[in-house]
């Protein structure tokens, strides 16, 4: 079973997210953050992994858009102590104040999208998304842009756009 569904909250849509691996979720709290949590049966476990085949496109065409975009916005991050990636491998540590945070990481393998839950020394996987002040910014606006795809169907910004755009208010 590979899909996804929404449920509707006061906060926004939660997001479920079905693979062949199992379940994650994308969760919009009321600060409008976001937070990315296995639902892993396994907690001894120190990863939990995801893949995002094309079995289902939509699902697999924005995950790929979000690397992709993730990618990106790393080559023109002026931040080099917030590189996101690691050759092929977007590597996101949680928004949480800690320096224990949990970490996401993401690659791309020929047909598919593998998306890994590491556990932090606060032994859960829980990954934040600061909807601002993040310390990824502006890369943590893909996010914000994948959860609006799949919960509203919003069309996306292109990274380049976003990072142009603050550019041109920096200059001024």
């Amino acid at each position: 079973m590979f899909n996804y569904y929404t449920i509707n909250t006061q906060f926004g849509e939660n997001i479920i997210i079905n693979t062949d691996d199992g379940t994650f979720v994308i969760i919009r709290e009321k600060n409008s953050d976001l937070y990315l949590n296995p639902v892993h049966k396994n907690y001894q476990e120190e990863d939990a992994t995801y893949k995002i085949t094309r079995e289902n496109y939509y699902l697999f065409n924005v995950f790929n858009t979000l690397y992709e975009e993730l990618i990106e916005c790393d080559l023109f991050s002026d931040n080099e102590e917030c590189l996101l990636t690691d050759g092929n491998i977007v590597n996101w540590y949680s928004d949480e104040d800690s320096e224990e945070a949990s970490l996401l990481q993401m690659y791309k393998e020929e047909d598919s999208i593998k998306i890994v839950f590491k556990k932090g020394k606060n032994d859960n996987y829980r990954i934040k998304i600061k909807n601002s002040d993040s310390k990824y910014a502006p890369a943590n606006e893909a996010f914000m842009e994948m959860y609006n795809v799949l919960a509203y169907k919003n069309p996306r910004v292109k990274m380049e756009e976003r990072i142009n755009k603050k550019t041109k208010v920096l200059k001024r």
